[in-house]
């Protein structure tokens, strides 16, 4: 058994609808996912028996990822054998955090980047910085499904305000496919918080 990879842009160029000048800069701004992120999602390798239902369930593991909108896992009989062809097609993944809000004479601000496909290499990163009068908080979040192009998912996040810092870490590796045998996961988390205390008489 071969193995093709095929990727798409999130617009297709082709299609009149999205051939316009916004939908090509979007594509030119977008980093397309690479083929070893998605060639790392297989539970089979080349010169592997066929097998119809490891497809399918592939398919479906690719459909459930974030980064991607829309997946196909097909089966090809060739003179030179069967070749499994893996096409992918990118959902947009950027997100620009805005907000702003006065009530009470007070201010409410937000602003932040996420992206759910960082430089195309499958891992989620945002960064968030909020104040609401004095107090400010800032936030922080990374995931990486693919530690070491190994199946280890880590999970970090953290964020500091005021009065306050915490801190979190998961590291583990997850149940990916019906062939997978064994699941652990460790967690961390860091918490240091100042409370206000009153010392008088009542």
């Amino acid at each position: 058994m071969d193995i093709r990879f095929e990727s798409h842009d999130v617009f297709d160029p082709n299609q009149p609808d999205e051939a316009k000048l916004p939908f090509r800069l979007a594509n030119s701004v977008h980093a397309r996912t690479k083929q070893k992120v998605i060639a790392r999602e297989l539970f089979f390798s080349v010169g592997d028996p066929f097998n119809d239902a490891l497809l399918r369930e592939l398919e479906r593991n690719l459909r459930r990822l974030s980064f991607i909108r829309k997946a196909e896992v097909v089966g090809v009989d060739t003179s030179s054998g069967a070749v499994v062809i893996v096409r992918t097609w990118d959902a947009w993944t950027m997100e620009i955090i805005t907000k702003f809000k006065r009530a009470g004479g007070v201010n409410d601000t937000k602003f932040g980047l996420a992206d759910r496909n960082l430089f195309g290499y499958g891992k989620t990163a945002s960064l968030v910085h909020s104040q609401s009068g004095h107090v400010i908080d800032r936030t922080f979040a990374y995931r990486d499904p693919q530690l070491f192009g190994e199946r280890l998912d880590l999970d970090l996040s953290g964020g500091e305000s005021n009065d306050a810092r915490h801190y979190a870490l998961s590291l583990g590796k997850q149940f990916y496919a019906s062939i997978t045998r064994t699941s652990i996961r460790a967690l961390g988390r860091y918490v240091d918080e100042k409370f206000p205390l009153y010392d008088g008489e009542a």
